[in-house]
């Protein structure tokens, strides 16, 4: 396999950039960009990590732990929500229907 010249990728993608009005990032950037993105959207680490060519995951999740907070946040976000719901009084059967989809077999009737 024969590398190529960086400046055989980053001109064309440079060039493409100011033609869309587009604010320009190193190439590199771009990359961990889509990277961060995939992992901010709960991409599995094993799509992303095989994606950049990484040799394992965990290069994969060493680079980008710091996208970690923000996933948490979102993960957590719905169980947020269950528990408000559970604790305040599910008000339709929509409420119901999420609490029964996000935390099965727990008797929410009890928190009432």
């Amino acid at each position: 396999m024969q590398l190529l010249d960086a400046s055989t990728v980053s001109k064309p993608f440079v060039t493409t950039a100011h033609r869309a009005w587009l604010r320009i990032i190193a190439l590199h950037g771009e990359r961990d960009t889509h990277a961060t993105q995939l992992f901010a959207i709960s991409t599995h680490p094993m799509v992303i990590s095989d994606r950049l060519g990484h040799a394992s995951i965990q290069i994969t999740l060493d680079l980008y732990s710091h996208v970690a907070p923000e996933i948490q946040e979102a993960a957590a976000a719905p169980f947020d929500r269950a528990f408000t719901l559970m604790h305040n009084g599910a008000r339709n059967e929509g409420d119901t229907d999420l609490i029964d989809n996000i935390l099965p077999g727990v008797d929410y009737v009890t928190f009432h």
